[in-house]
C-alpha cells in the first residue's frame, strides 16, 4: 500500500499479525523454562512398551523390572549387587539390564561385574532416547509401563555415598 506522499504503508492487519506472533513466542518461551513444550520422552507412565524396542523380549505379560545401564557408569555397577537380589525373589518383577554392547561386550560386562540377571543389548541410537540418565529404571506390567525411576537413582546414590562414609570411619568394606 502506498501513502499520499509516495511511500509504502504497512497495512494494520500485518502489525496486529506481528503483535500476536511475538506475544505467542514470549508466552511459550516462558513456559519452556519450567517444562519442555514437546516431550519426546518414551517412559510415560500409562505408555505402551513397543514390541520393535528389544528384539526377543515379551513383556505383555507379567512385571519387568527394566533398568537402562552403561558400562562406563559407576552407579550402573553399583546396582548390579541390587538387582542380582531382585532377580533371585519370587515376589519381585522379573529384572532385565539394557545396555547399548555389542555380545561380546555384555559377556565381558557380565563376568567383570558378575550378572547373574538378563542382559540385553539395544542398538545405541534407541537406547540414547530412551532415557536422560543412567542408571534409568522402569517398571513394565503386562506391556504397559507403570512406574519410571530416575528419583531411584538418587536414593541409590544416597545409599552409597553413606555407605561409604562409614567405611572411612569404620574401615569397613561394603561387600557389594
Amino acid at each position: 500500500m502506498v501513502g499520499e506522499s509516495g511511500e509504502s504503508v504497512t497495512e494494520p492487519w500485518k502489525w496486529i499479525l506481528a503483535v500476536i506472533v511475538l506475544g505467542i513466542g514470549v508466552v511459550l518461551g516462558w513456559q519452556s523454562r519450567f517444562k519442555p513444550l514437546v516431550d519426546f520422552f518414551c517412559f510415560k507412565v500409562g505408555n505402551c512398551w513397543c514390541l520393535g524396542w528389544l528384539e526377543n523380549v515379551i513383556l505383555e505379560q507379567g512385571s519387568h523390572f527394566l533398568v537402562f545401564m552403561s558400562k562406563d557408569c559407576p552407579y550402573c555397577k553399583q546396582w548390579v549387587p541390587l538387582m542380582n537380589i531382585m532377580n533371585v525373589q519370587s515376589d519381585f518383577p522379573n529384572v532385565l539390564g539394557i545396555m547399548s554392547l555389542q555380545e561380546e561386550e555384555l559377556e565381558e560386562f557380565k563376568g567383570q561385574h558378575l550378572v547373574r540377571f538378563p542382559l540385553k543389548s539395544m542398538s545405541k541410537l534407541l537406547w540414547g532416547y530412551m532415557a536422560k540418565a543412567y542408571p534409568t529404571a522402569v517398571l513394565v506390567e503386562n506391556g504397559v509401563i507403570a512406574k519410571q525411576w530416575q528419583e531411584f537413582l538418587r536414593r541409590i546414590q544416597q545409599f552409597y555415598q553413606a555407605v561409604s562414609l562409614g567405611e572411612t570411619t569404620k574401615k569397613a568394606r561394603f561387600s557389594g
